[in-house]
C-alpha cells in the first residue's frame, strides 16, 4: 500500500483481491471500475458469468444506499455470439432496487471501423439506490487518452467523475479493480482522492505513480 499526494489529492493502491477488499469495507459512496475479462480471471464463460453475479452483489453491499457505481465495460464477441456485459450487469443490479442513472457510448475508434474481437465502443453506466439522474449531457463521447490497449479512457474517466462530483459532490473515488490507474489519474487530476486495488503486483506499481 502506498499513498501519494498529488497536489492535495490522496492516492492509495492496495495489492489485494477485490472480492477480499469489498466484503470489509463497507458504505462506499463512489465507485468507478470495470469488470475484467474471463480471460483476466483464468476461468470459462459460465464460470465467468458466475464470477461476474458475485462480484455484483460484492459491489452492492460495499456501495451505500446514497452512493453511486459506474462501469465501463466493453462487450466481447466470442464463438460467435456477443457477451453483453452492460446486460449482465445492468439485470444483477436491477433486481436488487437499483435505478440506472447515468448511460454513454464511449467510442475507441471513429465510425465504421470495422474490429473482429471487439466492439469500437465500450458503455459507460451506471447505478444507485437512492440518487437520481442528473440533467441531459451528450449520449456518444469519445474515450480519450487510454494508457494500455483495454485501459478506460481518460475523456471517459473524466466523464464519470463530474457526474459523480454533480450528484454527490466531493468523495473519495474507489476502482477496485484499477489496472494500471486510469481513473486513480484522473481523480486525482480533479482534486479527488482515490483509491485502487488490484490483484497483480506489477499493476500496482504502475498505477501508484502515472
Amino acid at each position: 500500500m502506498i499513498d501519494l499526494l498529488n497536489d492535495t489529492a490522496k492516492r492509495t493502491v492496495i495489492n489485494s483481491d477485490a472480492h477480499d477488499w469489498l466484503k470489509i469495507n463497507k458504505g462506499q459512496k463512489a465507485i468507478i471500475t470495470s469488470l475484467p475479462d474471463m480471460e483476466e480471471i483464468g476461468q470459462p464463460l459460465e464460470d465467468w458469468i458466475n464470477w461476474i453475479k458475485l462480484t455484483c452483489e460484492l459491489l452492492i453491499n460495499s456501495l451505500s444506499d446514497d452512493g453511486i457505481i459506474i462501469f465501463y465495460q466493453t462487450d466481447r464477441k466470442y464463438n460467435g455470439r456477443n457477451i453483453d456485459k452492460k446486460t449482465l450487469i445492468t439485470n444483477e443490479f436491477i433486481s436488487r432496487g437499483y435505478n440506472n442513472i447515468f448511460n454513454k457510448i464511449v467510442l475507441k475508434q471513429n465510425p465504421d471501423t470495422i474490429n473482429l474481437f471487439r466492439p469500437t465502443f465500450t458503455n459507460l453506466f451506471g447505478f444507485s439506490k437512492k440518487v437520481k439522474s442528473g440533467k441531459a449531457s451528450p449520449d456518444v463521447i469519445f474515450a480519450g487518452k487510454m494508457i494500455y490497449k483495454n485501459a478506460m479512457g481518460f475523456n471517459a474517466c473524466e466523464a464519470a467523475i463530474k457526474f459523480i462530483d454533480s450528484k454527490i459532490g466531493k468523495q473519495t473515488i474507489v476502482d477496485p479493480f484499477c489496472g494500471q490507474g486510469s481513473v486513480l489519474k484522473i481523480s486525482n487530476l480533479l482534486n479527488f482522492d482515490s483509491i485502487g486495488i488490484d490483484i497483480l503486483k506489477e499493476q500496482c506499481e504502475i498505477a501508484k505513480t502515472i
